[in-house]
Order: structure tokens, then C-alpha cells, then sequence
């Protein structure tokens, strides 16, 4: 890629109203909070040069595991995306799945696990059918390795699931 740009977005919309004891009339409050992260093109801190957005169908009970260290992983081009230092990620489910959820990050069961913002020895997140996204990121970013570099996506259902994996970082 020779240039781009990314941006992950959060937000919360969330409203109600409320009818006070004694009250007149009913209040209505809506509320809209929302935080953006933008990375510029480019290997320095605060941008990347490699976006993948991939979609992985897993098996009940199975398991997928993405390298993000060797290349295996193609961007948004169909080229490939050795990443050395990760910036972002969000992993949400796209269709199928269960009340289970799937399992993103190591869980103990991968060897060399990518770093993904999360701490522990066995570090994971769970996302559900319905349910947002799991997504961090950091303009400095994770240093992505031969030792740190494996994504394991894990369905623990009975239904086959198929989830969205977006990545962004550099390749230096």
C-alpha cells in the first residue's frame, strides 16, 4: 500500500425519559459520547501502513489462528501484511455463532500470542452474536514478533460463527 489512512470508531447513543413523582410532564435526555482513533499512513508512531480487514468463518468448537507476524495475512489489497508493530484491532461477529460468544486473543491454548491491549498470561476477549465489538488500539502501538505475532479466534458454541477481524499497524 502507498497510502490510506484509518480510523476505528466508538460511540454510545443512548436516551430515555423519565416521568418525576408529581410530575408535570415526562424529561427526555439523550446522551452521544464517541471516541475515534485516526492513524495517518506511515510506519512512525500514530500511523500504519498495513490495514486488513478479513472475514473468518470457525467451526463449533474450533478454532482459527491468524499470523501476523509472517506475511500470511493479506491487506485491504490482497498483498501481504507482515505486521512489526500493531495499532489497532477489532474483532465482532457477523453472522451465526451462539449465547457462547467467540473467544479472541490467546486463552492459553495458542503458542507465541500477538499482543492485542490486553494483560495476563492467557489474555482473551469475548464477543457475542448482537453484541459490540471487541476493539482497542494505541497510536504507539504493540510490537508484533516471531515470539508475540498469533491471533487465535476460538468458537466455543454449536454453531458455526463467522466474525470480522480488522487490523491496522506498520510494517516497520
Amino acid at each position: 500500500m502507498t497510502s490510506g489512512d484509518w480510523q476505528l470508531t466508538t460511540a454510545v447513543r443512548a436516551g430515555g425519559t423519565y416521568l418525576p413523582a408529581n410530575g408535570v410532564r415526562a424529561v427526555s435526555l439523550p446522551v452521544r459520547k464517541g471516541q475515534a482513533q485516526r492513524l495517518g499512513f506511515g510506519t512512525a508512531g500514530g500511523r500504519g501502513d498495513l490495514h486488513v480487514v478479513r472475514t473468518v468463518t470457525v467451526a463449533a468448537g474450533a478454532g482459527a489462528t491468524l499470523d501476523l507476524y509472517d506475511g500470511s495475512l493479506l491487506d485491504v489489497f490482497g498483498q501481504p501484511a507482515p505486521f512489526r508493530t500493531l495499532r489497532a484491532v477489532a474483532v465482532w461477529v457477523d453472522g451465526g455463532g451462539d449465547a457462547a460468544g467467540v473467544d479472541v486473543g490467546a486463552d492459553g491454548v495458542v503458542a507465541t500470542p500477538a499482543p492485542l491491549f490486553l494483560k495476563g498470561t492467557t489474555p482473551r476477549a469475548t464477543v457475542y452474536p448482537g453484541g459490540p465489538a471487541y476493539s482497542a488500539g494505541s497510536p504507539a502501538g504493540l510490537p508484533v514478533s516471531a515470539g508475540a505475532k498469533n491471533l487465535l479466534i476460538h468458537n466455543p458454541g454449536a454453531a458455526a460463527v463467522t466474525v470480522i477481524v480488522a487490523l491496522a499497524g506498520a510494517s516497520a
